[in-house]
């Protein structure tokens, strides 16, 4: 894994460690986890790092009680069409942790999570468990 959430000022360099990567280890799987939802940001990023799969990050259940699905879906379909553009396979984190600002999602919460990456394509669904942040 790349490192997580870069902004397009990294993107050059993150270009060149996946590089490195393909040349000295070209049995590893290079992915890179955004948390951009503009396509245009998102078709730059892929551009450049070329990663063999292009995952999201997006945490929408708040403890205020206010979820934020809008932006989820967001993210969600703006990784699967650039994905799909690019002809590479596209996973997701599904929040799995209380922070803060999120509360810890409910059985049904990562039933929703899982259910609708697993329904708009996505092949990859990583799990962050996190005792405290």
């Amino acid at each position: 894994m790349l490192p997580d959430e870069p902004v397009p000022g990294e993107f050059p360099t993150l270009g060149e460690v996946a590089e490195w990567m393909y040349d000295n280890h070209p049995e590893m799987l290079v992915y890179v986890t955004a948390s951009q939802n503009n396509v245009a940001t998102l078709n730059n990023l892929v551009e450049t790092v070329q990663p063999d799969l292009l995952m999201f990050d997006r945490y929408p259940l708040y403890a205020s009680g206010v979820d934020d699905l809008n932006e989820w879906f967001s993210m969600l379909m703006a990784v699967r069409q650039v994905s799909l553009n690019h002809q590479i396979p596209y996973g997701g984190w599904i929040q799995s942790f209380q922070a803060p600002s999120l509360r810890v999602p409910s059985e049904s919460d990562n039933r929703f999570l899982g259910f609708t990456l697993l329904t708009s394509g996505y092949t990859m669904l990583n799990y962050l468990y996190l005792r405290e942040i």
